[in-house]
């Protein structure tokens, strides 16, 4: 059951609040929110069924007052250059009005509402002219599917978007001020042509999850770059560095006998202290004579720029007894090995134990 009100706002000095819609339960059937009708505010908890799509119109602007939305149906939400749709805070007043009525004693911030919700049911949802601010985590998925483009998803206290087992595309999008732009666990993750400003995490990826990406930029961020954490000894994955702004690794990359690693030309990759990488599988790193592939510590600032965002407050290092980051092993069941027109500084080691290396 869906429940409908309406609440009619007084003025604010510098917008007119408009007239309310709140909303609240679950739809089964197909439904459509629109401009005219927004603000939407969701009060506690609103669900699109399994069943369900939700179609929000261009210029909708739905508020939520400390509520969530679960969806295990699709919500197909387009909107335009000129006429975007906005997900926000009850108390944000730029768009739609003073809807809470209390003028300015009250703003909005990270964390006022908990999100939007995709479960394993939901498949072919979308987000396209979107703005979407002040959630807790404001887009979390879990085992689903979701389209963001062209969208601003800003201001979350945890994550803008939290994707676990599932397949999330996002591009020529913005990530503003969050702690996580995208953490992802397992699934899928292809994301091109996006800015990262002002958040803590910009990309924070493990292993497991199935990357692509280009034509990112970071800036402003406590670490400018795509971070890759966890462990995989035990699991057998295939894995491509394609060349974008830089990687950081946060864990030891372990490949297994039955891994593949391919570093492609222009990859810059970054270590964090005593991170390295252990090959038992295959390792291709084969950059070229006018791109070189470059693999370095998180401190050093001469490639792909200050990736830790400490100015010069910190310096890379190596000397005979110790170094940044670990460097590389390769075991002796190496193999189908490429190290060629690699730039590698500030690490250990790298260790060949008796394999058959193409340099």
């Amino acid at each position: 059951m869906i429940v409908l009100s309406f609440l009619f706002g007084g003025f604010l000095n510098f917008q007119a609040a408009r007239a309310a819609t709140f909303v609240s339960g679950v739809i089964s059937a197909d439904t459509t929110w629109t401009k005219t009708e927004s603000p939407y505010v969701v009060g506690n908890y609103f669900e699109v069924g399994e069943d369900a799509t939700l179609t929000i119109e261009p210029g909708t602007i739905v508020k939520f007052n400390r509520s969530r939305v679960g969806v295990y149906g699709k919500i197909a939400a387009s909107g335009t250059e000129e006429d975007k749709i906005y997900f926000t805070s009850f108390l944000d007043d730029s768009v739609g009005g003073d809807t809470n009525g209390d003028g300015s004693a009250t703003l909005p911030a990270s964390g006022d509402w908990q999100g939007v919700n995709f479960y394993s049911l939901s498949t072919g949802s979308q987000f396209e002219y979107a703005n979407v601010k002040y959630g807790s985590t404001n887009f979390y998925l879990e085992s689903s599917d979701l389209k963001i483009t062209n969208s601003l998803v800003s201001s979350a206290d945890d994550a803008a978007i939290d994707s676990n087992e599932s397949s999330l595309i996002v591009q020529n999008s913005v990530f503003d001020n969050n702690y996580y732009g995208i953490n992802t666990t397992k699934g899928s993750l292809v994301f091109r042509d996006n800015i990262f400003t002002d958040n803590d995490f910009p990309a924070y990826v493990d292993y497991e999850t199935v990357l692509e990406n280009g034509g990112n930029s970071m800036f402003g961020n406590k670490y400018n770059g795509i971070g890759l954490y966890g462990h995989l000894w035990r699991v057998d994955f295939k894995k491509t560095f394609y060349k974008d702004i830089p990687y950081i690794l946060f864990d030891s990359l372990d490949v297994n006998k039955n891994s593949a690693v391919t570093i492609e030309p222009g990859v810059v990759i970054k270590f964090d202290d005593n991170v390295g990488i252990s090959n038992y599988g295959v390792l291709k790193v084969a950059g070229t004579e006018e791109d070189p592939i470059v693999l370095t510590s998180l401190k050093d600032d001469s490639y792909g720029g200050d990736t830790n965002g400490d100015g010069d407050a910190s310096l890379p290092f190596s000397d005979i007894w110790d170094a940044d980051w670990d460097g590389i092993y390769y075991d002796q069941m190496s193999h189908d090995l490429e190290l060629r027109n690699v730039i590698i500084k500030y690490s250990h080691y790298i260790f060949f134990g008796s394999v058959d290396l193409d340099i």
